[in-house]
Formats: structure tokens, sequence, C-alpha cells
């Protein structure tokens, strides 16, 4: 079976922890095929010269796909599938590109290589879970998703993380109008109670992992059975604009979850909750208040979640356009209060970026739609179906 790597990064340097899974992998004695980068800025070839040293290594930059249209034209993929994988109209307009057009072009490569399995790792996640403050241990990250992988039926195999939570300790007059008003209102207890935990989640003792069924995939710790891969629709986000500035939409991951609600494959959570070092800090705690960069990740997750979840709510069959009143409705008295608890303004935008994301919902929708044909068009193809 062949296995590699895939990793979306903007830049390749040496606070990206993809030595760390290579050398896990080396421990365990499990050979990886190569690494697929697919990066948008520079490489640092020193750090590249030591992955070279692990195993081989595919650089796909988004901004010069040339190569890698070369290579399905001749696999007979017709121009116009090809150029909604590889177009870059969209970056030239909005400066920005997906996290799903990443992603699928790193599932692209590897069918092109004619991988087999594709493990995602995000540049911050450690091949270890942290069982308590300060207590990690390293795990056989490649072994266990592969336990599951091998499995009849089994496509997709995914955790959570241990590590800081992508929401950081908060307390303040609003807090759950905010997180009710960016579709975060499961989180009202763990947050009401982050003063005692500081949203320090972690992992199950390997003896008492559960392992089962899930609809919930996270990008950065999952793995993906190319056999299936016509069978499973392509990462999807986009990006909406607020004023005159555009935002990506999160939520990929969470996208392609859904397929598995009413399919014959199974996604399977391992359980195994690999360390995010979330805010590059661990294990110094997070403190929203004085940390301008802490700020900044939650205004553009916020904005973020705003964009996707109209759309989530259209593809889960919901109401969607009470449910952005409604969500609109909370942020107006939220937002105001996170702004004042931070000293940031820009969090006054939230109620104002329901109205845009709902607006630019149809074109979020058609995009989609053709994705996805163009996707099951290539795979297909490329599994010479």
């Amino acid at each position: 079976m062949k296995v590699c790597l895939g990793i979306i990064i903007n830049s390749l340097n040496d606070q990206v922890t993809l030595i760390d899974f290579l050398i896990n992998a080396k421990r365990y004695g499990h050979l990886i095929d190569e690494v697929i980068i697919v990066y948008s800025q520079d490489i640092d070839t020193g750090y590249l010269e030591l992955i070279y040293r692990f195993t081989s290594v595919r650089l796909v930059n988004v901004h010069y796909l040339d190569e890698m249209r070369q290579a399905l034209l001749k696999r007979r993929v017709a121009p116009q599938i090809i150029e909604a994988f590889v177009d870059m109209s969209d970056y030239e307009k909005t400066g920005l590109i997906t996290y799903s057009k990443k992603r699928n072009l790193v599932l692209i490569q590897a069918m092109l290589d004619k991988e087999d399995v594709v493990f995602f790792i995000d540049s911050d996640v450690h091949p270890c879970v942290l069982y308590q403050v300060n207590c990690s241990e390293e795990v056989d990250f490649i072994g266990e998703h592969l336990k599951q992988l091998n499995k009849d039926q089994v496509a997709v195999t995914t955790s959570d993380y241990s590590g800081y939570f992508i929401l950081p300790p908060m307390d303040f007059e609003g807090m759950d109008a905010f997180l009710k008003g960016i579709q975060k209102e499961k989180t009202i207890p763990y947050l009401k109670s982050s003063a005692l935990h500081k949203c320090l989640k972690l992992g199950m003792p390997h003896d008492r992992r559960q392992i089962e069924e899930t609809f919930k995939m996270l990008g950065g710790n999952a793995a993906i059975k190319l056999s299936y891969i016509d069978q499973i629709p392509p990462f999807f986000s986009y990006y909406y604009k607020v004023r005159d500035t555009y935002y990506l939409t999160r939520g990929e991951d969470t996208m392609m979850g859904l397929y598995f609600e009413e399919s014959p494959l199974k996604m399977m959570d391992i359980d195994l909750k690999i360390l995010h070092d979330t805010y590059g800090s661990y294990p110094t705690e997070p403190n929203l208040k004085w940390d301008e960069k802490i700020r900044t990740r939650l205004f553009y997750a916020s904005m973020g979640w705003i964009g996707r979840n109209p759309f989530l709510n259209y593809k889960m069959g919901k109401d969607y356009v009470q449910l952005a009143q409604s969500q609109k409705e909370e942020l107006t008295i939220g937002a105001p209060l996170l702004a004042k608890y931070l000293s940031d303004e820009r969090f006054l935008l939230l109620p104002e970026a329901v109205d845009e994301a709902v607006k630019q919902l149809h074109t979020m929708i058609q995009r989609e739609k053709q994705v996805e044909a163009s996707w099951l068009t290539l795979t297909k193809q490329l599994k010479g179906v």
C-alpha cells in the first residue's frame, strides 16, 4: 500500500511540524512513499533537504500549476474539468486561496502519483497525544489510522485534537449571544467553565479510546483511502465579501463529513487526539485580551464560520434564512460587547457579515455544484472507471 502525507501551507520552514511525522512513521516502521506539499509563498531549502532524507517530495505551488495541468491533459481529462481545480481567477479577484482548493490539489496530485492513502496533517500538529498538562506521549499515527482504513467500507479516518481549543478562554457579558451568533452554541457550557480548564483539551489513554463512526471530519488529522475517491465529494469552501474585503469561509472538512450521513461508506473517528499547538505557544495559556495574534485569529475564525453557516444550514436542509436572522440578532447584542471586552472594533462587523453571507449564498451553491460535477468526472477518469 502506497502512503503519502499531504500538507497545505503558505510557507515551508522549521515552524512546520512535518519532520515530526516522518520521524514518527520511521520509528513505527511505516514507509512514506512521498510527501505532497501544496504551498503558496516560499520554501526553506534547508528544511526541504531534511525532508528529502526521509522520502521523496512533490512540491505544488498553487500559483504555478502548469505541471499538474499537463499531467491531467496526458490522462485525457477535458480542459474545462481541469480548470475547475487549477484556475486561479478567484485569487486574482480576491487575493485569497480557499482551503478546499489546496486540499483538493493534494488529492489530485496523489491520484496522479497512484497513491493509495493520503494522510492530511496541519502544520501545527504533533504525532503525540496530550494526556495531562505537560504530559504527552508519542503514538503510532499512521498505524492507528491504517487499522481502521484496512476495514471494508471505511473510506476516511479522522479524530479531534488534544491541546488548546480553537475558541480561547473568554468571559464577558454577551458571550452566550456571541457564540449563538457564530453557530457555536454547543460550546457555551465549555466556555463558561474556561477559567478552570483554560480550554485545554486532553486525549484518552489508549485502552479507553472510543472508536466509532462519525460525520465530523477534522482536516488536520485525517486519512482518505483513494480507492473510494470517486464516491466521495471534493472538499469545498469558498469566500464572501463584506464591505470592501473578502474573507475565506471555514469548514471544507465539515462539508465532506455531511456526505457520510447517507453513504454506505464509513468515516471512522479513531479517537486519536494528536496534539494541536493551536496558538503556536503551547504550553503557554492563551490570553485573548492581551494577545493580538489570538484576537486576530478569533476574528477571522468568526468571519469564516459566519460565511460558512448559511451554506452549511442549506446543505443540512434547515431554514437558513430564519437561522441567519436569529444569529444576526444575537450578534447585534454579542458582537459590540465582545468588541468592548477586547477593545477591538473589528468585531463590530460580525452582524453585517451575516447579511452578506446570506446574500452571496446562491453564488456559493452554484460553485459547489460545478466543482462537485467536475470532481466526479475527474476522479472516475483518473481511476479508469
